[in-house]
């Protein structure tokens, strides 16, 4: 699951389909609203949401369904990132950024200020 501050990706592992062929529904239930967001069928267990009001809490129901009815759900709670969290995860690559610049920089620095000497 990949979460974001406005969507989600979900992946499921599909499970045995009995030889019928099989399709897969995702709810998504907003719990602040309580109200259905969401109903999104597909013919893979791959879904993604987007749209989502930062830092709202969901509950997920994915199931897959034949000719022979539904599986059993298998219900997630998802919340997506707040503005704050956002701006963490920005913050934390930017400081990674800098750390990787300052190394090339120091390696650049040592290592063409005293070349090796030549062997002739």
């Amino acid at each position: 699951m990949n979460i974001t501050q406005h969507s989600f990706r979900l992946e499921c592992a599909e499970g045995s389909n009995g030889g019928l062929r099989q399709h897969f529904v995702m709810e998504v239930h907003d719990t602040q609203l309580h109200r259905l967001r969401g109903n999104h069928s597909a013919d893979t267990p791959i879904f993604v949401v987007r749209d989502l009001p930062p830092g709202t809490g969901f509950v997920v129901v994915v199931y897959a369904v034949n000719a022979k009815g539904r599986s059993q759900a298998v219900v997630l709670r998802v919340t997506t990132q707040s503005a704050r969290q956002a701006d963490n995860r920005k913050g934390a690559l930017h400081r990674l950024l800098q750390f990787l610049a300052l190394i090339l920089n120091y390696y650049a620095f040592f290592c063409f200020k005293n070349p090796p000497p030549r062997k002739f």
